[in-house]
């Protein structure tokens, strides 16, 4: 089995998990930080989303709030990354996973190749799986935010000449199909030029100029 390893918290948030797996009967091998792509059989991927629905249930009714001991200097949804109620899926997963596979499970079984950061600057091609990070790191989800309002507050005309213009966004996609015809014939991974930054980027301006271009933004 292999899941997405990628930190997305503190040293608060896998002490507080461990903590609430011991309390709550569960094993927990210390693996932390595990992302919501599992490789996995049919039959445990099965397993894995039962348990991850049980444990997440008692997140959202008991893990959150001031009235929780540990906690009750954060918001009701907590803080992110300290302890998030919008990510409740990834701890009662992490607490799941490391239980059912208590007895093998190690840091062997994280892999870069699935829940990759979209910043990364590794080859597009060392990606199987793509994961949008809520963090200031470009490319992710904050610093798109970020750009696209000051996009949508352009002047008509300007944001017009923005979308008509997608040279950029075109070469990097075309190329992306240029190296994947290489792959095709010669049966090999390509050291590719273009990286996953560019890749997700490339996807998320021509998504956003679709949208845009849809709708009345007068």
């Amino acid at each position: 089995m292999q899941f997405g390893g990628i930190e997305h918290g503190i040293e608060f948030t896998s002490e507080r998990t461990r903590k609430i797996a011991k309390k709550l009967g569960y094993n927990h091998s210390g693996i932390h930080n595990l992302c919501s792509a599992w490789l996995v059989n049919p039959h445990d991927s099965v397993k894995i989303a039962n348990l991850t629905t049980i444990i997440g249930r008692h997140f959202l009714k008991n893990e959150f709030g001031r009235n929780v001991p540990g906690i009750e200097n954060l918001p009701d949804i907590g803080e992110w990354p300290k302890w998030w109620r919008g990510v409740t899926s990834l701890y009662a997963a992490e607490i799941a996973i490391n239980h059912i596979y208590s007895s093998t499970l190690s840091h062997e079984h994280e892999s870069s190749a699935i829940d990759h950061p979209s910043y990364s600057t590794d080859s597009i091609w060392n990606a199987w799986h793509i994961h949008c990070l809520h963090n200031e790191e470009y490319f992710s989800k904050f610093g798109h935010q970020d750009e696209l309002k000051e996009f949508l507050q352009r002047q008509r005309e300007n944001r017009i000449q923005k979308m008509v213009n997608t040279t950029w966004t075109d070469m990097v996609l075309v190329e992306v199909l240029n190296e994947y015809e290489k792959i095709q014939m010669n049966n090999k991974i390509p050291i590719g030029n273009i990286t996953v930054r560019d890749y997700v980027r490339a996807l998320a301006w021509r998504k956003a100029y679709s949208a845009a271009g849809a709708i009345n933004l007068n």
